[in-house]
């Protein structure tokens, strides 16, 4: 059932009639989430009410089935686990829309391969409990072992040193390792950045004879590498096609025509212009890891914002035209996403699964 407006006002689900305020309202009683993925599922559960009697009864059965079952290893791990868990859904929602940053893709691969190694190690004997949750879990513990394997090859591309550290240099060009299924282009930017060097070094021994300072070097400020940096009492005694890039009460930091054709070279391979384009730089080497992440979603049957047949139509080839589609409908409807019923009701209108019960504790990824 979809409640109008007024409704959701009038019966206070969201905010309180009295301030506006989430304080008080029928979310704010129920909201004992641990996760914003989880939190965004409860709001949709209060939101959107079941009609149906049986998937009711099937809500309400494994609701109080966790309840009883806390402190079992699977729940209670589960719920550690996830406690202080990043938001996977926005970030694998990023990912598929190219917007995620190094970073945060890295740690989206490493918080997923610590729950695909947790629930890959479960044994069967710590799922004794209600049947629907431990479906659930066997199915989570199938896709840990043998459909979503490729998280830790994705993981292991990736140079964790430089993922961490997002204000360096080495966090574009070093980003992956020679693990990485493309790193012959890596290899070739990384070329190009050191030819590119080679000339600034070639022209600062110039710029040392200009200035008369035979132990002179490069220096940074302000995130600007490659400044030639001289007192205030030297400047009019500089070439005039020499660019001021800052400068300070004593001295002022210029970039030689010579040098600054370079250093805007240097800018190219690591810093695309145009973030959007995915045909240079690293970005693109980015942009292509996620598409082999998307790969990976694609094959266990996730979705992104509840739009997975257009994503799929779009955005993947189905080997087996129409009836491919089909299979990998049916593979979805038995994705690992945290429904509670046996048979993972499947909403036709939006391409959603309707039931979710563990979605507090396990995580539905789009």
């Amino acid at each position: 059932m979809i409640l109008d407006a007024n409704t959701l006002r009038n019966l206070e689900i969201y905010k309180n009639s009295t301030n506006g305020q989430e304080y008080g309202s029928l979310l704010w009683m129920l909201d004992h989430t641990n996760t914003q993925f989880g939190r965004r599922e409860l709001k949709r559960w209060v939101g959107r009410p079941l009609t149906d009697r049986e998937e009711v009864a099937k809500r309400a059965d494994s609701v109080e089935s966790i309840i009883e079952n806390y402190q079992s290893v699977a729940i209670e791990s589960t719920v550690k686990l996830l406690r202080n868990c990043p938001d996977l859904e926005a970030a694998l929602s990023r990912i598929h829309y190219g917007r995620s940053k190094r970073k945060d893709t890295y740690m989206f691969l490493k918080k997923m391969n610590e729950i695909l190694q947790f629930y890959g190690d479960l044994p069967d004997t710590h799922v004794q409990i209600n049947p629907s949750l431990r479906e659930i879990f066997q199915d989570l513990k199938t896709a840990a072992t043998s459909t979503l394997r490729g998280f830790r090859d994705l993981l292991d591309m990736v140079h964790s040193p430089a993922a961490i550290d997002d204000t360096s240099p080495e966090h574009v060009t070093s980003y992956f390792n020679t693990k990485f299924f493309e790193y012959h282009l890596i290899q070739q930017h990384l070329e190009n950045i050191s030819h590119v060097e080679q000339q600034l070094e070639a022209e600062l021994k110039d710029i040392r004879k200009t200035v008369g300072r035979p132990g002179m070097g490069y220096v940074t400020n302000n995130k600007e590498p490659y400044l030639v940096e001289v007192r205030n009492t030297q400047v009019a005694s500089l070439p005039k096609d020499w660019v001021k890039i800052n400068g300070t009460k004593s001295v002022s930091r210029f970039r030689t025509p010579p040098d600054h054709r370079p250093e805007y070279g240097r800018k190219v391979v690591v810093h695309p212009p145009d973030r959007t384009d995915r045909g240079n730089g690293a970005d693109r080497l980015l942009h292509t890891c996620g598409s082999r992440l998307e790969t990976e979603r694609f094959r266990l049957g996730l979705h992104a914002n509840g739009r997975t047949r257009r994503y799929y139509q779009g955005r993947v080839h189905v080997p087996g035209g129409a009836e491919g589609m089909q299979h990998h409908s049916e593979r979805v409807r038995t994705a690992v996403a945290g429904s509670t019923g046996r048979s993972w009701p499947w909403n036709e209108h939006n391409g959603r699964l309707r039931d979710s019960a563990l979605h507090s504790a396990v995580p539905r990824y789009r």
